[in-house]
């Protein structure tokens, strides 16, 4: 009898285990699988924002590449550990650790290792494999329409299926995107360079109504491009831009200047700490001007507006 009991309870054990274990890699699932709708969500919409630069072949190249070697990266690495969770042997740490891991999946930094990957393409089904295999190109494709068929091959491979974008979940990814920027540039008090790739970003998407995803050597284009938007609208071809959203733009262009040239005078053996600590402090001061026209409400965001905010970045 007692070794019944004894029986029972180790049996109970195991199931109560096993039952926890699938719980916690369900969830780790379902967590991983929204990462990735998202992040495939965002890298659609910067391939469409990039779309307005065809004009401009090394604009246009440049922004599909940083795109796809950042939010595609991303998408890759989310893939990977969903499959990771997917086929992770029930029980023991291992499992555990694989849905612990979730949480890091946003940024590069939390990416797979080289050798993760290896052992996890050694678990899974060769055809699950074989979509891995696919998705490892994304970053390196020729564009993000390429990678997007790259990723619906490995999505469907692995058994998680984001979704496309409509009319209507395009609208609420730009909505959640712009909140995310906003987000991050209230994190952002006295990095002029930070604030800045972002800050373009958002006046792109204000005056567009597309998302961009801009390296430091495409903050020029793209600010050429919206400020001729911007001189559009004040000799009244502007689309209705308004005044402040212009000035912005004119605001944004002056910091960009003065952020330039703040990193040369960094970089520079001839430049006195005196002199970069006072163009830091005035490329700040610019700040809260520029973050409010965008939507930010910060200390100091009112007043002079960001016109204001562009003679400061000049002084």
């Amino acid at each position: 009898m007692a070794d019944r009991r004894k029986l029972r309870s180790i049996v109970s054990y195991a199931c109560a285990a096993f039952t926890a274990g699938a719980e916690e890699r369900r969830r780790a699932k379902e967590a991983l699988a929204k990462s990735l709708e998202e992040a495939y969500g965002r890298l659609l919409l910067y391939g469409a924002g990039a779309e307005g630069f065809v004009d401009d072949e090394a604009t246009h190249t440049t922004l599909q590449r940083h795109a796809l070697r950042t939010t595609g990266a991303e998408c890759v690495d989310l893939l990977h550990r969903w499959a990771r969770v997917e086929y992770q042997p029930e029980g023991g740490e291992g499992a555990a650790a694989a849905a612990a891991s979730t949480s890091s999946a946003s940024t590069p930094a939390g990416f797979l290792t080289a050798a993760e990957i290896k052992a996890l393409l050694r678990a899974v089904p060769p055809d699950v494999a074989e979509g891995l295999a696919a998705a490892a190109e994304v970053p390196g494709a020729g564009s993000v329409r390429e990678a997007e068929a790259l990723l619906d091959r490995a999505a469907a491979a692995v058994g998680v299926r984001p979704k496309k974008l409509d009319k209507k979940s395009e609208k609420a990814a730009l909505a959640a995107l712009r909140e995310r920027l906003l987000g991050q540039l209230a994190a952002e008090a006295g990095d002029p360079p930070a604030a800045l790739a972002l800050m373009v970003p958002l006046a792109h998407l204000r005056i567009t109504g597309k998302a961009v995803s801009l390296p430091g050597k495409a903050l020029g284009p793209v600010l050429a491009r919206l400020g001729a938007a911007a001189a559009a609208a004040a000799e009244g071809a502007g689309g209705g831009m308004s005044e402040e959203l212009a000035g912005c733009v004119r605001g944004l262009a002056a910091l960009h200047e003065g952020v330039v040239e703040y990193l040369k005078a960094q970089s520079s053996p001839a430049a006195g700490g005196g002199d970069t600590g006072a163009l830091l402090e005035r490329l700040t001061e610019s700040l809260p001007p520029l973050k409010s026209a965008l939507g930010l409400q910060v200390p100091g965001g009112g007043g002079g507006g960001a016109a204001a905010a562009a003679g400061e970045a000049e002084a």
